[in-house]
């Protein structure tokens, strides 16, 4: 292979694992949202397949049942998209020492996945192969520590969802929250309960703002229940609180409903 074409194949494998790597720690250890073309393509195909393969189904409820896999398969194909490109990458760098893409490919298969069936080609591409040995081991071990904070941060938001129903029903809905707690005081004063509510659920609010943030694969797990949603749970309580201001402008709770309103809205748009 011509020189100028290996060091060309050298170039690009280590755009390409710089890259990787900061798709990764952009999407894994950063505290923010960071777009990634990465991400945006996987999750473009993933919408677009179960858009086409949902196109007949009529019934919202095996709509719903099929959907539930979409976000746990962006985040399979997404580490699957992740490891092929560093292998992909790696081979490239180590392209220059083994002078041939077959074994390049061997080497950093071997190392990215941790196997260690090939010793590396060449006299230089040992330090390549480490760190490939720890860039497979890094992400594999970032994801694993991944799933269990989006998983915990997703029961803590399902937790108050699934609460809501014997307030709102299912699915939820604002008029409902105000009649249920009227006739649950029987008829007296439902300030306070409507005011723990609104102050759980502005609470509530900021942390789904901050996880759905920090963990953007939140927006497309689906509740457990299949007429249930973090989304319409929270425009009910939106609902509930705007109703009260207007129906009642006089009676608590105003501060509460006032504030749940305006975390509401400041979260909604992001």
């Amino acid at each position: 292979m011509p020189d100028v074409l290996v060091w060309a194949a050298f170039a690009a494998g280590v755009c390409l694992v710089v890259g990787t790597s900061m798709s990764i720690v952009g999407a894994l250890v950063v505290p923010r949202r960071v777009d990634s073309r990465l991400t945006g393509v996987i999750e473009a195909l993933l919408d677009r397949a179960f858009l086409l393969a949902l196109g007949g189904v009529r019934s919202y409820g095996q709509r719903d049942r099929a959907l539930g896999w979409q976000s746990p398969l962006t985040l399979v194909v997404r580490l699957a998209a992740w490891m092929a490109m560093l292998v992909l990458g790696f081979a490239l760098v180590m392209l220059p020492d083994t002078d041939d893409l077959g074994a390049a490919l061997e080497d950093a298969g071997s190392s990215v996945f941790t196997l260690g069936f090939a010793v590396p080609h060449g006299g230089g591409g040992q330090f390549p192969a480490y760190l490939a040995g720890f860039a497979g081991i890094a992400v594999i071990g970032l994801q694993v520590g991944y799933l269990p904070a989006v998983y915990a941060a997703f029961n803590r938001r399902e937790t108050e969802v699934t609460l809501l129903v014997a307030r709102a029903g299912a699915p939820a809905w604002g008029p409902e929250i105000l009649v249920r707690t009227h006739w649950g005081t029987g008829g007296g004063d439902s300030g306070p309960v409507l005011g723990d509510l609104f102050v759980r659920w502005e609470r509530w609010t900021a942390e789904v703002a901050e996880s759905h943030t920090t963990y953007t694969s939140l927006l497309r797990l689906r509740s457990p229940r299949t007429n249930s949603h973090w989304l319409t749970s929270l425009i009910a309580v939106m609902d509930a609180a705007a109703l009260h201001l207007a129906l009642a402008p006089g009676s608590d709770p105003k501060i509460t409903a006032r504030l749940m309103l305006r975390i509401g809205f400041e979260t909604l748009p992001g």
